[in-house]
């Protein structure tokens, strides 16, 4: 009987689909940089973001979920107001039991304006407030 060269073939890309998934892997939502691209004018965007964390401080377990919602709304062609809202969700367990909390975070409100725009080159300020509720 002769090997089959596609058998072969379907073979190794599935032992190397297989020892993909034992990697590790994590990703995060940018903190300080942005995109200069806006909605344009009457244009809207919805963001929805999780943040999963967990943390093992001695003697204890923490667990926290952070989602954030972040609506962006096209003002002008190049420029969007954009108004975020993370809620929190905390879980600890130590040697006292198990610790819950929810809640809102702080709002946040920005502005994102692209002032410079040729050819691939684009430059954008984007000034922001936290408003703490």
């Amino acid at each position: 009987m002769k090997p089959n060269p596609e058998r072969k073939t379907r073979l190794a890309a599935a032992a190397l689909l297989a020892a993909g998934f034992g990697l590790s892997v994590e990703a995060a939502h940018p903190l300080l940089t942005e995109d200069t691209g806006t909605q344009g004018l009457g244009k809207y965007q919805l963001e929805l973001m999780v943040d999963r964390t967990r943390d093992h401080p001695p003697g204890a377990t923490v667990r926290e979920l952070q989602t954030t919602a972040v609506l962006s709304y096209g003002l002008m062609e190049n420029a969007d107001l954009q108004v975020g809202l993370p809620h929190l969700r905390k879980h600890a367990h130590d040697a006292s039991g198990r610790h819950a909390g929810q809640g809102l975070l702080d709002t946040s409100l920005d502005l994102k304006w692209r002032f410079f725009e040729r050819e691939a080159l684009s430059l954008a300020l984007k000034p922001g407030i936290t408003l703490p509720t």
